[in-house]
């Protein structure tokens, strides 16, 4: 099978596996990208990758200290998660140097690029506000699809062509979804990145220069449109508030955490941490709470959880790319998306990660860079033995944690404590199988469900998980024990209606009516109209 068939189709199955909806596919997703990937590995032809091997060291050290230090971490679970993604990019990064040097697959892969947008992009035009769960993770994918199809539409301005035409056809459609999705950071990204494509062509007389002379001239209008429509209202000015306010909390808990971060995949927590210590009350009131699992800035989440060192060797291989403008099409996209990854989470979506490495790969391994042998080597047995080292823990890891996203699916709709054990088992993020089993047992055995959400907070601390131990304890009942649970959750979420409702009334049962009316007030300053407010003390 061509490269540039193997490559383009990886990312069209990724795709096309986001139609299930973004929460119950991410497991299947996962799969696909790590579980798959490194078996494609065996088949790369390794030996035209010559000196350029050495750039998939960065990222190769990272998923290794992912996996290394996945032992010694709280949640290891987050470690190997970790490791599975960050192997992924690798092996992706390994295929777009590949294809770097073949011209034939160069011009092929951006048709399968083409296909794979138009897929991600029609359910978010048939269906309101898409199928994706969070618009910003399918922003991120089409814009970065709509550059890659953009340029290469403009490098070969073929009008009566059925693929060109088709392609044009796809192009529409990103743009579409991408306008629905209403990402600031996606309009911004496609304009970056085919603005700076169409000067750069332009520059070097590259393409049509009078093509690239219009796309410049009709972005330069459409870009202004755009900032003009999202400035105009209060999504811009509320997107630049909340990923402020994120920075200011990373950063926070970047400096807390010291040189060597807190841990692969351990963000969620020490944010929480963090967010406590920034947000005074003022703020509060202003909503700016967030309960984040990641820093929504590539760069930031990875000095959080990785430290300067992890930092700095996710950066290496992207900067590099950046600063190679050889292969003008894959430079832009990756251009686009680092514009992304610096408001949005481009590299948490499996079909995103997937086309940013092939992107960066193409740029690093297009013609000019360092030469590659001509012809290949013997082959070696340990190096075929050491790749299915790598592809089958990685498929077997990913197999499981699909499994057990399964298995608690049907613990949750059942109501069967035991399959959520075995879920526990086989999952990755074991915190989320606890706090189900918890909610299974809070009825019949509380005692054992608040032993369960204390061991799933130790794990991932999260006002949920606090929330469900106080209401645990609520129905031993043992109030007393219930409020510092209570006082937990809105210690790190001083808006959580739920934590003010239930602590009002622990405190009325443990007899402190003067607290109990304090967190009553509270209580309906938050939700004013909630029914349930009449249960509580005046």
């Amino acid at each position: 099978m061509p490269l540039a068939t193997l490559a383009g189709g990886l990312v069209l199955v990724l795709a096309l596996a986001w139609l299930p909806g973004q929460g119950r596919a991410l497991a299947a997703r996962l799969w696909i990208a790590t579980g798959v990937l490194p078996f494609l590995l065996l088949y790369i032809p390794w030996h035209r990758l010559g000196r350029r091997a050495w750039w998939l060291l960065p990222w190769g050290l990272l998923a290794a200290t992912a996996l290394i230090s996945a032992p010694w971490l709280r949640d290891p679970g987050g470690g190997l998660e970790t490791f599975l993604i960050q192997a992924s990019w690798t092996g992706a990064l390994a295929l777009g140097l590949v294809v770097a040097t073949d011209d034939a697959a160069r011009a092929v892969l951006p048709r399968w690029i083409a296909a794979a947008g138009a897929a991600a992009a029609l359910p978010a035009l048939v269906i309101e506000g898409g199928s994706f769960g969070n618009p910003s993770l399918l922003a991120g994918f089409l814009a970065a699809a709509a550059v890659w199809t953009g340029a290469s539409l403009l490098e070969q301005p073929r009008w009566r062509e059925l693929w060109w035409i088709a392609m044009a056809g796809g192009l529409a459609l990103q743009l579409g979804a991408l306008a629905r999705c209403q990402s600031v950071a996606g309009w911004a990204a496609v304009v970056l990145g085919l603005a700076a494509w169409c000067a750069v062509s332009a520059a070097r007389g590259r393409g049509d220069r009078r093509t690239a002379g219009c796309a410049l001239g009709g972005l330069r209008g459409g870009g202004a449109r755009g900032g003009w429509a999202f400035g105009a209202g209060p999504i811009a000015t509320e997107h630049l508030r909340s990923r402020a306010h994120m920075a200011r909390c990373c950063l926070s808990a970047a400096g807390e955490a010291g040189l060597g971060g807190v841990g692969a995949g351990q963000l969620h927590g020490a944010f929480l941490e963090a967010q406590v210590g920034v947000l005074d009350r003022r703020e509060m009131d202003r909503d700016l709470w967030t309960n984040a699992y990641h820093g929504h800035n590539e760069v930031l989440h990875a000095l959080v959880e990785r430290g300067v060192a992890g930092a700095a060797l996710l950066l290496a291989v992207a900067l590099a790319a950046l600063l190679r403008t050889r292969d003008a099409a894959a430079w832009a996209a990756v251009l686009a998306l680092a514009a992304v990854g610096l408001v949005s989470l481009p590299l948490y979506e499996p079909a995103t990660w997937v086309l940013a490495a092939l992107s960066v790969g193409l740029a690093l391994g297009s013609p000019g860079g360092a030469p590659a042998t001509s012809a290949p080597p013997r082959p070696v047995r340990w190096r075929i033995l050491a790749l299915l080292a790598v592809a089958v823990p990685c498929g077997l890891l990913a197999s499981a944690d699909l499994l057990a996203d399964r298995l608690l699916v049907r613990a949750t709709a059942e109501g069967d404590p035991q399959l959520a054990v075995w879920a526990q088992r086989l999952g990755l993020r074991q915190a989320r199988a606890i706090q189900h089993r918890a909610a299974l047992l809070t009825d019949t055995e509380p005692r054992a469900a608040e032993a369960l959400a204390l061991q799933a907070v130790a794990l991932d601390p999260s006002p949920q998980g606090w929330l469900l131990a106080g209401d645990a304890a609520m129905a031993v009942p043992d109030p007393g024990g219930a409020i510092p649970h209570y006082q937990e959750a809105v210690r790190l979420n001083p808006r959580l209606f739920a934590g003010h409702f239930n602590l009002s009334r622990a405190y009325e049962e443990h007899g402190d009516r003067f607290s109990a009316r304090r967190h009553a007030e509270r209580a309906r300053s938050l939700r004013p109209s909630d029914p349930r407010l009449d249960w509580l003390p005046r």
